[in-house]
């Protein structure tokens, strides 16, 4: 049961209305809500549309009278009833209203002496036991107060005794900043006293909320210098909401709008407010995961504060049994360097789902950050082995695996992981499996599962067949298949005969494929022929264009082709020399080995033959 008090020290700024947007926000998660009105000299919730009139039932007021009158705290069960709420979520609303609105209510409300119940009736411990049985009875998740404007006693209840979090709604005028000032000040008394008298209570969390904000333009910075002046003096570094002005006549009808017009802008500046009060709250896992997420997103930006931390230990408390919000902390932990914690985490999490293929990766990494190569390799073949494994953890995995252990990868189009994954998916996985001659095999196995994927798909275009099949020609060139590509590339060129990509690596086949290792200069030509000199094509291209100028016997136009290429050059790149893609640093050097072709004829493309044969071009 987490409470939070809606407050604000004059009334006018929709105090109620946000009370009770973010109940039915908070109801259609398919949480269970109870409200609570203790505005007790205005009551308003009998003002909203709701399906059971809160009018016409017991309160608080008589809640407290009955107390008086016979100095036993009452069931509440008498006090509290459901209000339908037509939600498909699960969610439930249930109303403490502030009493029975009959012509005996006033004189029942104005004999209340609040100083005398709290200084002579036990009225501290009355409330706690409405608080105990509130939690005990309804087992609420969330309890919304609507308090009264002011420096009340009641007020102080609502703020100081009862809640985990008050939200403090005003107006930014000058009124409004030394009535909420004082407010404020005495939370924050309230906390200290809470620390001091019981160390590891939680602190009241305070929301700050500027409501019924004119929407015009502040073009005298009058609006800017005001809010200053509030954060300034009520000490917040930023708002939880804004909630402008809003010029609907549905207000006049106390409408919700988080449930009748959700998508108006209304209603979405009420849900951020519901946002900023679920974070503060570590028994809502929604809540859990959103600050988690802002704390990854904040790291290394801000420091961490102690408080931040004892929210991180609450969070933990109420969902060490969740995996969801332990993946979350253990990616926190992890960034943060508190690898043992780490540790910690991941095992109790796999405690709970060892099977868990994002669990299993996150494996996979620490044990390769602790230098466990042979745990990192166990728990990436067992990772691979589960279909729900995403595309970047199992890219993340193949590059390991090519580093650590490339004999497993032997058989990589049988498992389970990549059953499921995206064409796009699947491209990218090749990539990493074709930075070295000896993984070139796997890296074909996963391209013929691409094309047998593709062929099962009646609506799949014949322009990504296309370009699955040339990347096939590339890994075959890349393993010195030279005939097998030429034949694909000979059916590619036979429907498309433009392709200027196929008619490159036809030719660069052929080359290969020569006894005397002798370029087709014919087929070189056909190439350039179809090409053209821009500025926005990658280095391979430029690459390539020099290769087959040079080819052809301009050695002008190589040289050219080629110094573009060296300052292109930022990602890993295929390269044509090699037929394999490079780091950065080592396309580099591909290419000045091709510059140095150009004046040595005993050199030769790496995929043509190493050693080299000389030639006449």
């Amino acid at each position: 049961m987490y409470t939070v008090t809606f407050y604000s020290f004059k009334g006018g700024v929709g105090r109620s209305m946000a009370m009770m947007n973010t109940a039915f926000t908070l109801i259609a998660e398919g949480k269970k809500v109870l409200v609570v009105d203790f505005d007790l000299e205005a009551p308003g919730l009998d003002t909203f549309a709701l399906p059971n009139s809160a009018n016409k039932n017991l309160g608080v007021v008589d809640f407290v009278c009955d107390y008086i009158k016979t100095g036993i705290a009452p069931e509440i069960d008498e006090y509290c009833f459901r209000s339908s709420t037509d939600d498909s979520s699960g969610g439930e609303l249930w109303l403490m209203p502030a009493g029975r609105r009959d012509e005996k209510y006033a004189d029942l409300m104005n004999s209340i002496n609040w100083r005398e119940l709290y200084d002579k009736r036990d009225g501290y411990l009355l409330l706690e036991d409405l608080k105990a049985q509130w939690k005990s009875y309804l087992k609420p998740d969330y309890v919304l107060i609507d308090s009264r404007t002011g420096h009340t006693d009641e007020g102080g209840i609502c703020t100081r005794q009862l809640p985990n979090a008050v939200v403090c709604l005003f107006f930014p005028n000058r009124q409004n900043l030394i009535g909420l000032t004082r407010a404020v000040n005495r939370i924050r008394k309230e906390n200290d006293i809470r620390k001091e008298k019981f160390p590891g209570k939680e602190s009241i969390i305070l929301h700050f909320v500027t409501s019924n904000v004119p929407d015009l333009d502040d073009e005298n910075s009058v609006l800017e210098e005001t809010l200053s002046d509030f954060e300034t003096e009520l000490q917040y570094s930023e708002l939880a909401a804004t909630i402008h002005h809003y010029p609907s006549l549905a207000l006049l009808n106390q409408d919700i709008f988080t449930r009748d017009r959700p998508k108006s802008r209304l209603a979405a500046e009420y849900r951020q407010l519901v946002t900023a009060i679920q974070k503060e709250n570590p028994k809502d896992k929604r809540g859990s995961l959103m600050f988690l997420s802002d704390e990854l997103e904040q790291l290394g930006k801000v420091p961490l504060e102690k408080r931040n931390e004892e929210h991180l230990k609450r969070i933990f408390e109420n969902h060490g049994e969740d995996v969801e919000v332990l993946k979350n902390l253990i990616d926190l932990r992890y960034r943060q360097r508190q690898f043992e914690e780490t540790e910690e985490l991941l095992s109790r999490a796999l405690g709970l789902d060892n099977h868990n293929p994002d669990l299993l990766f996150r494996k996979v990494i620490l044990s390769d950050k602790f230098g466990q190569t042979k745990q990192a390799i166990e728990n990436a073949l067992m990772a691979v082995q589960q279909p729900e494994l995403g595309g970047f953890e199992l890219n993340q995995i193949v590059r390991l695996l090519a580093n650590k252990e490339p004999s497993t990868l032997k058989k990589i189009d049988s498992w389970p992981a990549i059953k499921n994954m995206s064409e796009h998916e699947l491209v990218l996985l090749t990539e990493p499996l074709s930075f070295t001659r000896s993984l070139l095999s796997s890296a074909e196995l996963l391209i013929r599962f691409i094309l047998a994927k593709l062929d099962r798909s009646p609506q799949t275009e014949a322009t990504l067949i296309s370009k699955i099949r040339n990347g096939l020609v590339l890994n075959l060139i890349g393993q010195k298949r030279f005939s097998e590509a030429i034949d694909i590339c000979n059916n590619i060129i036979r429907n498309d005969p433009f392709d200027q990509s196929s008619l490159f690596n036809l030719a660069i086949a052929t080359w290969g494929e020569a006894p005397l290792k002798m370029p087709p200069v014919d087929m070189f030509q056909s190439a350039l022929d179809f090409g053209t000199n821009k500025p926005s094509y990658s280095a391979n291209y430029l690459q390539c264009m020099s290769l087959a100028n040079w080819v052809t016997g301009k050695s002008v136009e190589a040289k050219e082709f080629l110094g573009k290429a060296k300052h292109k050059v930022v990602t890993a790149e295929f390269s044509c020399w090699s037929f394999l893609y490079r780091t950065p640093r080592n396309f580099l050097q591909e290419l000045e080995q091709q510059e140095k072709m150009f004046s040595d004829k005993e050199i030769l493309p790496e995929v043509i033959e190493p050693l080299g044969f000389p030639f006449s071009s």
